[in-house]
């Protein structure tokens, strides 16, 4: 029987294709946490990005207008917005890997 892949997990190249960034910028934001991904197996097994993940970690990166007297106001509220945001979703992927881990 052939197996098959499965269209919801990227491989590394193809995260780094869809965020136009390196494939070393990719393997960086998962060691730092700030990219969601999973190992498929043990230790040195291959790493994969859920793509409804990844989607959604795009959507939390998107930068809204400066406000409309030219003030970097607008960005700096929306860069604490985004460290925020960062915090909870890493802490809610620990959460999620800390509940998969003990499944096993």
């Amino acid at each position: 029987m052939h197996a098959t892949r499965s269209p919801e997990l990227l491989r590394i190249p193809q995260a780094a294709e869809r965020l136009n960034v390196s494939r070393a910028s990719v393997y960086r934001w998962i060691t730092e946490g700030r990219v969601p991904a999973v190992r498929l197996g043990g230790r040195g097994a291959p790493l994969r990005i859920p793509e409804a993940e990844l989607d959604e970690w795009i959507g939390l990166r998107r930068v809204p207008n400066v406000s409309d007297d030219g003030s970097r106001q607008g960005q700096l509220r929306a860069d604490a917005d985004l460290a925020e945001r960062d915090e909870t979703s890493k802490s809610a992927r620990q959460s999620s890997s800390s509940r998969l881990a003990g499944a096993e």
